[in-house]
């Protein structure tokens, strides 16, 4: 990586230290064609102030070109903006004054500049084409010439009859000779002429047409070799690569210190690891004996509840954080073993000092066979869940990254001692409200209770607990009792519901019938509730018995949430 840095320097060097040179060439060649150009500008300047005193509604041109975003046109404008502008002018616009930064860019007004030079030269050709039109006898076409042909063909009108008429016209003809004679000195000639300004502007201007072809190319060359379109941005590309060379020369100034910290973070987070391990394997034991006991509860007895940790593999760089973003060095399987089963593999462990099963020291093949997801049916594995968050609650959110903890890292000058610069401390977040879809299904009798029983005490544990349940042992413990129906009135099997008992209403599509059907969400009460248990216990048959059994559980109950 290094060795890599070094090289990508010295190319941020090399390109850096071309485009310096290059921006030297391009400021030299701004000052020289200033500099050679001074009298024309300053005319020029003395003019637009003029103008500008002179007429209270009028901006200076270049003023006005500002307030328009006009792009220069003449050599004198071009001159002007090129006073103003400078190879960083977009990077300093922020400091540079009003003029500096709303000019065109360098590279624009350079273009600009060598297309004027370029009119400039073609106007002046313009200027002796339209002199020798005018003035030259060698030319056939010159009005000079036609006029002396006009006077040869009136010399052959002899008639004296016609003599006044012709004098007339040779009058006029030397009128016109002596007009377009002073038409020929206002071309050239004379020091105001148009020709003698044209010339003298391009004397003053120190380089030609072909001089600025040289570094314009140059200054596109430059732009392809580094990708920059177009090629006026060329200054905030030499500006980017300046601070990626300090960025670099910077960076690798930090790197040992950088991978000093790291080496030290990394120990510190070893350190952590370990602590987890040992606060998981705790927890774990702790968590054993609580389900095992409440399993034979469920109706699963001979069976105990196990946790297998194990040492993650270090398929990461750092080997502490798993697929999941789980942080540590152990992987975590529940296991669902037989008490005899069970009692030897602790027996094996507990001769290396552990406690539990570590699935380290044991075969990996019978954790597999034992696994919850392998051995146990859907409901038992419902039960199992149930018992995991009552014991430990917000466990199963964690796991499945719905809830999980606030981590805080204190500091301090220590830099020695990587465990103690840094505390982590934990705290629990657990779920709001914890939803289950029928977990009390394919059980029955002291299950069933014992399943109403856990979820009542987790509800006084760890907030709202909702369940969607068909058993009435656990419908009859509830602190609150809700009805779902899909019907067209607002009667649920016989049993009428208050309209003011209605929670919702929603006549969107839904259950099994495509064409939709209204839902009505409702909360039971006193009789109402009663004669709902009843339902769910006995439907139709045996109704008075039904009614009796519903109000026994609704007492008991009633005993179990005050007990709690």
């Amino acid at each position: 990586r290094t060795m890599g840095m070094i090289d990508d320097e010295e190319a941020l060097r090399h390109f850096v230290t071309e485009l310096d040179a290059f921006e030297n060439k391009i400021e030299a060649l701004r000052l020289r064609i200033l500099d050679g150009a001074v009298e024309i500008l300053k005319g020029y300047e003395e003019e637009e102030e003029y103008r500008y005193d002179n007429e209270d509604d009028q901006l200076p041109l270049f003023g006005l070109r500002e307030k328009q975003k006009m792009q220069p046109k003449s050599v004198q404008e071009c001159l002007l903006t090129l006073k103003h502008c400078r190879w960083n002018n977009n990077d300093d616009a922020a400091s540079s004054s009003s003029m500096e930064a709303t000019c065109p860019s360098l590279y624009e007004t350079l273009v600009l500049f060598r297309d004027a030079l370029y009119s400039l030269q073609t106007q002046a050709a313009n200027a002796n084409a339209a002199k020798d039109l005018l003035s030259s006898p060698s030319i056939d076409n010159s009005v000079i010439t036609t006029l002396e042909k006009t006077r040869s063909h009136l010399y052959e009108i002899h008639d004296s009859s016609f003599e006044y008429e012709v004098e007339q016209v040779h009058t006029l003809l030397n009128d016109l000779e002596n007009m377009l004679e002073k038409c020929s000195r206002s071309l050239d000639g004379e020091s105001g002429s148009v020709l003698n300004k044209i010339e003298n502007t391009i004397r003053a201007i120190p380089i030609s047409v072909e001089d600025l072809d040289g570094p314009l190319g140059d200054w596109a060359a430059l732009a392809r070799k580094h990708g920059i379109s177009p090629a006026k941005i060329l200054p905030q590309c030499q500006a980017a690569l300046k601070d990626e060379l300090d960025g670099t020369v910077d960076a690798r100034l930090k790197l040992p210190l950088a991978l000093q910290e790291n080496q030290e973070a990394r120990m510190l987070l070893d350190i952590q690891c370990e602590k987890l391990s040992v606060a998981r394997n705790s927890v774990a034991r702790d968590l054993e004996r609580k389900v095992t006991a409440t399993l034979p509860q469920l109706g699963m007895e001979g069976v105990e509840f196990c946790v297998a940790l194990s040492k993650r593999k270090n398929d990461d760089e750092y080997g502490c954080v798993s697929s999941n973003g789980a942080l540590g060095i152990d992987e975590v399987e529940f296991l669902l073993c037989p008490q005899s089963i069970n009692g030897a593999i602790k027996s094996s462990n507990e001769i290396n000092g552990h406690e539990g099963i570590n699935s380290s020291q044991s075969n990996n093949k019978s954790n597999y066979d034992y696994a919850v997801e392998m051995v146990a049916s859907s409901g038992e594995k419902a039960r199992i869940l149930l018992a995991i968050e009552t014991h430990l609650p917000g466990a199963v959110g964690a796991s499945c990254q719905t809830t999980g903890t606030k981590s805080i890292i204190t500091n301090s000058s220590n830099r020695n001692n990587p465990s103690e610069s840094q505390q982590l401390s934990t705290e629990a977040v657990k779920p709001l409200a914890v939803l289950y879809d029928e977990i009390d299904a394919h059980v029955g009798g002291r299950a069933a209770v014992a399943v109403a029983k856990l979820l009542s005490q987790q509800g006084k544990d760890c907030g709202q607990v909702i369940s969607i349940t068909h058993s009435p042992s656990v419908a009859a413990i509830a602190d609150q009792h809700i009805v779902v129906t899909k019907q067209t009135t607002t009667t649920t099997m016989g049993l009428d519901i208050d309209k003011h008992n209605v929670l919702s209403q929603n006549s969107g599509s839904g259950g099994r019938n495509s064409k939709g059907m209204p839902v009505t969400v409702a909360s039971l009460k006193g009789e109402k509730r009663t004669m709902e248990l009843a339902r769910m216990a006995a439907g139709d048959l045996a109704s008075v018995e039904a009614i009796l059994f519903a109000e026994a559980l609704l007492r008991e109950g009633e005993n179990q949430r005050l007990e709690l």
